[in-house]
């Protein structure tokens, strides 16, 4: 019968030692009781992670009913035993009214019984030394052991102290003994970050530059279904092409431990890419190969280099992330490339982008109709049309349920198509424990989907559950630190969290990475209207305007700027205008609304409150939490309206 492997987790100057049951700092144990102890092992197993308070309670206490009260006093003996402060925590951050988070760095040390040999490759992997064995172990030890109790009688060191050469000669021998093997054995479930460089084209032809575009999101995207690898999304990787920066400068940006590059050289039907990983830390390459492919079988190749990748930073995939890999289909080319050229429009945010966006997907669908990416990015766009107001929800919502139900069709565990028809569940169903299984589910099928992060965290803000948003807006942010629309609604959920300050700052944060990014400056200015700063709101207002030219939805915020600043005239001229524009295209109630809610005219408000519901206006979401609503919520009628979309 073969003895189990011995396992340790450290952290700080803290052993907490598994077979034994047994935590200590130093040489000192420390006690803790039997629930105690395993709730820190749970959440060491689970480092990095949220763990909910339901998690732990059925874990830890499977075999009973006991309250959270139970937890609470549970993780505070674990805290005292750690010395740690709840307030500034060091090892536990409570997340509010969810669960909690061990933040510490963690090292698995596993001990096994037998020796470990691991097969070398003809690539360059990261150099790897044998594992130690226990026996071998166990001899280092006893030497050790036996040195320090010698030389501690200060007779016997005087005796020997003449042939010094005795203690270097052991201290060489032990040295050997333990840079032969390797104690440590990086645990499988450690998230692992990886960012992948835009790859660099070889080619003379910068028309190619959207394919090798193509070819950095695949691998991506393949990368990301690995659940220890954490992956910076394309949005803030795009923002490093054709740098100038160094590997540990941009490591240091993204808050990561290796990095990814290559290039790409296209000729006749082929492709040849070369592949390299880099340690951030030392700036020095783990694994290098050249691979060389069809271009109608690209997903397939870099799930090959995927593979690789994981191999050389000694990841273990886990049955799962086997058959993602494996579950990938073969894309057309051209379909790939009109799928890229959508997304890059997609992300742009305007009316334009979008309307260019659907066109480049629906010919991606038309060249490969089981391309359920594509479906995607088609109910992307659709969602964002009516999102933003810019088309009559009634007509782009079912376009985009369609497309999102078509893509969970071809591939039910396809993550950005749960995360896509959350999205029309929120929006325009207002069928909220529906949106947010869908988000759930998006999150659990890659935890890398920064957008569902970011989807899930609007769609908490909704619901007024803003500690929670925060989180995951958090989430997505790690992703994806560059995101503009991220970094942005990160701002937005501390305005409706009425946390004003904080979105001040963070919305002139992101407006450093891009002054011209209209979303931002439209919700300082809304930051600004809440802090009585008129002027300055009026100034955002226009400065969105400028940018997006014809935008009624935006003469519409300048309007309730005129209105809050006691600008009366001004803001009825700009009503009448967009009322008689509102005949040719299209212009959401709700924004009319506002309107007369600054202008202290209720009725009028509720009027155009009623037809905002009947179109099933994309702002009606945010009417439980919208400070701009603050009048009218002592209104009974307020009330009944939170009710008819279920926000009540």
């Amino acid at each position: 019968m073969s003895t189990p492997n011995t396992q340790i987790f450290r952290f700080g100057r803290f052993i907490l030692e598994v077979q034994e049951h047994r935590l200590r700092i130093d040489s000192q144990e420390i006690f803790l009781r039997p629930k105690a102890f395993n709730t820190l092992l749970y959440l060491l197993q689970r480092h990095g992670h949220l763990v909910t308070k339901d998690d732990l309670l059925d874990h830890i206490w499977s075999e009973a009913i006991v309250s959270e009260t139970t937890l609470t006093h549970c993780i505070e003996e674990i805290r005292k035993a750690l010395g740690d402060d709840a307030r500034h925590p060091q090892y536990i951050r409570t997340i509010p009214h969810i669960g909690y988070k061990f933040i510490a760095r963690v090292e698995e040390i596993i001990i096994p019984t037998t020796m470990n040999h691991v097969s070398n490759t003809t690539h360059h992997p990261l150099p790897e030394k044998e594992v130690l064995s226990e026996t071998n172990y166990s001899i280092v030890r006893k030497l050790f052991s036996t040195f320090s109790n010698f030389f501690s009688n200060r007779r016997r060191f005087n005796f020997f102290k003449g042939k010094g050469f005795v203690l270097l000669i052991f201290v060489l021998v032990l040295f050997g003994l333990v840079s032969r093997y390797h104690f440590f054995y990086v645990d499988s479930n450690r998230m692992v970050s990886i960012a992948v460089m835009p790859f660099l084209n070889l080619n003379a032809n910068s028309q190619e530059d959207y394919f090798v575009d193509g070819l950095t999101e695949s691998l991506i995207i393949a990368l990301a279904h690995i659940e220890s690898l954490k992956i910076i999304s394309r949005t803030s990787i795009m923002h490093y092409k054709d740098t100038k920066k160094v590997i540990p400068e941009i490591g240091r940006e993204l808050n990561v431990e290796f990095i990814v590059e290559g290039s790409v050289f296209c000729s006749a039907d082929k492709v040849r890419i070369n592949a390299q990983l880099i340690e951030v830390k030392n700036d020095r390459p783990l694994w290098a190969e050249s691979y060389e492919h069809d271009f109608n079988n690209i997903i397939s190749l870099q799930d090959k280099i995927a593979r690789a990748i994981t191999g050389a930073i000694k990841i273990k995939l886990t049955p799962q992330d086997q058959r993602r890999l494996t579950a990938q289909r073969p894309v057309h080319s051209e379909a790939y490339n009109a799928y890229l050229k959508g997304r890059f429009f997609w992300n742009k945010r305007t009316e334009d982008g979008f309307r260019k966006g659907i066109e480049y997907f629906e010919q991606a669908i038309q060249i490969d109709p089981g391309f359920a990416l594509a479906h995607v990015g088609l109910a992307d766009n659709y969602n964002l049309l009516y999102d933003y107001d810019l088309a009559v929800p009634a007509m782009a919502a079912p376009m985009a349920r369609t497309a999102a139900s078509t893509a969970l069709a071809l591939d039910e565990s396809l993550s950005e198509a749960h995360a896509s028809l959350g999205f029309v569940r929120a929006r325009y169903d207002w069928d909220w424990q529906g949106a947010a299984s869908e988000f759930k589910k998006a999150i659990t099928l890659n935890h890398n989907n920064a957008i569902a992060h970011h989807w899930y965290a609007l769609h908490l803000t909704m619901l007024g559950k803003f500690d929670e948003a925060i989180v995951e807006i958090t989430e997505a942010l790690e992703l994806d630190p560059l995101s503009l629309i991220i970094n942005t609604n990160k701002g937005w959920i501390f305005y409706f969290a009425r946390r004003f300050d904080d979105a001040e700052q963070q919305l002139i944060r992101t407006l450093e990475l891009d002054s011209n990014f209209m979303s931002a400056h439209v919700k300082l200015g809304w930051v600004y209207e809440q802090k009585r700063s008129y002027s300055q709101a009026l100034k955002e207002f226009q400065q969105a305007l400028n940018l997006a030219k014809d935008d009624a939805n935006l003469m519409a915020l300048i309007g309730n700027g005129h209105a809050l600043a006691g600008n009366r005239e001004e803001a009825l001229r700009i009503v009448n205008e967009l009322t008689k524009s509102s005949r040719q295209k299209y212009l959401s109630a709700y924004w009319l609304s506002l309107i007369y809610v600054s202008l202290d005219e209720n009725d009028q408000a509720f009027y155009w409150l009623n037809k905002a519901i009947e179109e099933r206006s994309g702002g009606l979401v945010w009417l439980k939490v919208d400070p701009k609503l603050d009048r009218l919520r002592s209104d009974p009628r307020f009330v009944e309206r939170l009710r008819q979309i279920g926000l009540f």
